[in-house]
């Protein structure tokens, strides 16, 4: 009877992250948010802190703050590759796209590293970076197509 006491507790804990969608849908549906200039549905995908962090702000800062994440992430990326630590409860994703301005004169290619937690049994955005260096990531790329203006 023990046995199957702790198989059940067990199973209870794993069924959140089981259920999740997983981190690049949640981060598809972030990244089409910001795209989209969309506030609240961007906040949706966010973690506890940020969402706080955002409602602490204006109306018009929220906006503003929106439109900046847009305009340094590219309008569509491929994910190049997943890590998942499941014993923490974090993702992370690299992802790569066309940047939307030229680097330097040239057009260039951005960088991302996506890292999202478990938070209430989802996938929750905490951090995205974007730079121009290349960190070396080589598995097969999916591409994501963020949402037109």
């Amino acid at each position: 009877m023990s046995r199957v006491l702790l198989l059940l507790a067990a199973l209870a804990l794993a069924l959140p992250l089981a259920a999740a969608e997983e981190p690049e849908a949640v981060y598809a549906k972030y990244h089409r948010a910001v795209a989209r200039g969309n506030v609240e549905e961007m906040m949706r995908y966010t973690t506890d802190e940020h969402r706080a962090e955002m409602s602490a702000l204006s109306p018009r800062q929220r906006v503003d703050s929106v439109k900046m994440i847009d305009s340094i992430m590219p309008a569509t990326y491929k994910v190049l590759a997943k890590t998942v630590y499941p014993e923490s409860s974090i993702a992370r994703l690299y992802v790569s796209g066309a940047a939307k301005s030229a680097l330097q004169g040239k057009p260039g290619t951005l960088y991302g590293v996506v890292r999202l937690i478990v938070q209430h049994g989802e996938w929750k955005v905490d951090n995205v970076q974007w730079s121009n260096v290349d960190p070396g990531v080589t598995s097969p790329a999916r591409e994501q197509k963020g949402a037109a203006k």
